[in-house]
């Protein structure tokens, strides 16, 4: 038996639990594999808070961060599977098996994925201190000043794989400041400690509304229904730069 990544939820939606069936008999550990205020942790209380209530039994967040996600996912993995431990997963789990020559789970065998949570894009951000309005801006500002200092969620995550991609195509030099999540990652960025930015838009959105951080692109296909004014990389010219 394999353990459940990503979203319960669905699951219960789609195939009820008969009325004689008992369970939860027991508070549900939800792990999320990245530390409090990120992408992931932001979605995964919004919908244990909600699931707590339906099931009339703790559904218990546990973040257990580090090696981008790995530890936690590592964690889950290892332990019984039987519907008590769960997995809020995330697109790198496609991405640190290439980046890792050991890990301590295989994402296709120890796992069964339920739904997907959400969908987001990876955005790039930069910080009002920099004084460019624009990627064509950033792009020439890059040139001037090589080595630029981004933040992201983590080595080798999806956000740093974007702005590696993002700094290949523009032909420009960045220096990846990697974090254990990206509620860390936001808070040096909003304080200005680092420049630029690339990660998933949830914990950004309220800087951005509040004008204290400034989104340039976002890595889709189309435009974002929470971001319809800010454009993809493809429209600014930054052609093929998507990741879904």
């Amino acid at each position: 038996m394999r353990n459940s990544a990503l979203m319960l939820v669905a699951l219960f939606g789609l195939a009820p639990v008969p009325a004689s069936a008992q369970y939860p008999v027991k508070p549900i550990r939800w792990i999320v594999p990245f530390p409090p205020g990120g992408s992931n942790d932001i979605a995964t209380r919004m919908v244990t808070e909600r699931l707590t209530r339906m099931l009339g039994h703790a559904v218990v967040v546990e973040n257990r961060p580090g090696a981008s996600g790995t530890i936690g996912t590592e964690y889950v993995a290892k332990s019984t599977a039987d519907g008590y431990t769960v997995l809020s997963g995330s697109d790198g789990m496609t991405s640190t098996p290439h980046l890792y020559s050991r890990l301590g789970f295989d994402p296709l065998k120890d796992f069964v994925p339920v739904t997907q949570l959400t969908r987001q894009p990876v955005v790039l951000a930069v910080h009002p201190s920099l004084g460019v309005n624009s990627v064509a801006e950033l792009v020439g500002l890059a040139k001037m000043k090589p080595g630029l200092a981004y933040a992201s969620s983590g080595s080798g995550s999806p956000q740093n794989i974007t702005a590696e991609w993002f700094a290949s195509l523009a032909g420009i030099k960045l220096t990846h400041v990697p974090y254990k999540g990206g509620g860390q990652a936001i808070t040096d960025f909003v304080g200005g400690q680092v420049p630029l930015a690339s990660l998933g838009p949830g914990p950004l959105i309220p800087h951005y509304r509040a004008g204290k951080v400034k989104l340039l692109a976002q890595a889709s296909s189309m435009r974002s229904a929470g971001l319809p004014e800010i454009p993809t990389y493809e429209e600014v010219g930054i052609k093929g730069l998507v990741i879904e």
